[in-house]
């Protein structure tokens, strides 16, 4: 490279880091930087629906194996203090039922998601690893 055109980049450099967020190749690290890239024509008009679709956070579910995932209730295991009698429990299961109902007879398009808490970014396990 010449001369000229490592002082122009060094130059750059000192002006952009302090506001980039990030440091230019041969930053502490030594690691890489890959920037976001967003291809509309892949994955539709960038907003947060389509974003945490492409990133695994939701995906895609059958609304009636939504439906029993609330009867069933099984994310309040998640809580010791939470008990209901059978009275409440029918109470529940009726009320669920009854939204069902609204929701299908009310939407012409009903989109369920099952949502990822677990994310680990870049995350690859080794399952041939002990």
């Amino acid at each position: 490279m010449q001369t000229k055109t490592e002082q122009i980049l060094a130059t750059l450099q000192v002006i952009i880091e302090p506001k980039s967020g990030f440091n230019l190749p041969g930053h502490e690290d030594g690691g890489y930087i890959s920037p976001f890239v967003w291809e509309v024509s892949q994955n539709g008009e960038f907003n947060i629906l389509n974003l945490s679709r492409f990133q695994g956070w939701l995906k895609l579910t059958d609304s009636d194996v939504t439906i029993k995932n609330w009867q069933a209730m099984e994310y309040v295991n998640k809580f010791n203090d939470f008990a209901l009698n059978s009275t409440e429990k029918i109470a529940w299961l009726n009320k669920i039922e009854r939204l069902s109902q609204i929701l299908s007879k009310s939407l012409q398009d009903l989109e369920c998601f099952k949502v990822n808490l677990c994310i680990i970014p870049n995350f690859k396990s080794d399952t041939s690893a002990k």
